[in-house]
């Protein structure tokens, strides 16, 4: 399908409507098709140039983006198990999780609460205590959402298989290429004015994270699976590499193959939550139980949200990609609603040939 009209009134109707209603005190809509923006609106303040979004778990497909990059060039297989890279992550029984569970968040090592929060900044620490976990149940057994072992994880193992920090790496293999100009893990103090407060609604059910976040931002401590800042047309830029097979300009950032086994389900469940997942590499995959991206039936839609505040997704069907990133906490529930209903609108506003 080849992208034809768009409906601005319908869009721009719907997202006023929900910052009017004081769900979101600033936010950012990109809509893109075929590999090009086709529409964007912000609602920022004009105090702050070139704002920045904190857009929280939207980090973890950047981050695996770097091991899909690394897949690609041939540096392992999906079964592979860490320890082939990383050995000391075998202790205490996780020798057989294999990249495939991580990316799928079956790895076992879901929570992240014994971590001391003074160790966030030490890298180090970090990686010594991810060795000494002991798997909750066996790699592969189950689904339970990794919110932040995910990200270190991750990118330690491209660490350990490139020789690079993973900042480093994430530049060479996805922001460079990409020309995701705007988007960091970490962002220098001098630029840090341009990155967004965050607040909360009156219902969400941390009103510090808020703080811990700046606290995060100003310290400098990287959180590959929560800490990226970036714009809505960036991380549009993103899905929609995803959304036309891996293709960017006239350049394969990433092959067809590849973008295939990514975007394909390799685990599904319920969580202890009671929340389902259909999980790709990385990526979320759209579900009949779990619509999070107002997909129709059989619609082949990959994305992620993150937490209270941004989702973005990528139909493969059709080529589009959306991003819609805001900057007040919701508890999930009602961020759900807002953004499914911002998808839906989208979908409807857009004609095809």
């Amino acid at each position: 399908m080849n992208y034809k009209n768009i409906n601005i009134q319908r869009i721009e109707k719907e997202f006023n409507k929900q910052i009017t209603e004081g769900y979101h005190r600033t936010a950012s809509l990109s809509i893109s098709a075929q590999n090009k923006i086709i529409y964007e609106i912000n609602s920022t303040p004009r105090t702050i140039k070139k704002p920045l979004f904190p857009i929280m778990s939207i980090s973890k497909p950047l981050a695996a983006a770097v091991l899909w990059r690394y897949y690609a060039k041939g540096f392992f297989e999906w079964d592979d198990p860490i320890i082939k890279f990383w050995p000391e992550y075998g202790n205490n029984g996780k020798e057989r999780t294999s990249i495939k569970n991580i990316l799928t968040h079956t790895a076992g090592v879901p929570n992240h609460e014994s971590l001391p929060l003074r160790d966030y900044a030490d890298w180090g620490r970090i990686i010594e205590w991810i060795e000494g976990l002991v798997p909750e149940y066996p790699p592969g057994q189950m689904v339970q959402y990794h919110t932040l072992t995910f990200g270190w994880i991750v990118a330690e193992l491209a660490s350990r298989i490139s020789g690079l920090s993973f900042e480093h790496s994430f530049i060479r293999e996805v922001s460079e290429p990409l020309n995701l100009n705007d988007t960091n893990f970490t962002i220098p103090l001098s630029q840090q004015k341009r990155i967004l407060p965050l607040n909360v609604s009156d219902n969400f059910e941390d009103p510090l994270l808020p703080k811990n976040m700046t606290a995060i931002y100003k310290n400098l401590v990287i959180m590959p699976a929560a800490s990226a800042v970036s714009t809505s047309s960036d991380i549009c830029k993103f899905f929609s590499v995803i959304a036309n097979k891996g293709k960017y300009k006239d350049d394969s950032w990433l092959q067809e193959q590849a973008i295939s086994e990514i975007t394909t389900m390799k685990a599904d469940g319920l969580e202890h939550s009671g929340y389902y997942y259909k999980l790709g590499l990385g990526l979320m995959l759209n579900s009949g139980i779990n619509n999070k991206f107002s997909a129709p039936k059989h619609c082949q839609t990959v994305g992620h949200g993150g937490l209270g505040i941004s989702s973005a997704w990528a139909d493969l069907d059709c080529g589009m990609a959306v991003a819609y990133i805001t900057t007040t906490y919701q508890p999930e529930e009602i961020k759900d609603h807002l953004h499914r209903t911002m998808a839906s609108v989208v979908r409807s506003s857009i004609e095809y040939e």
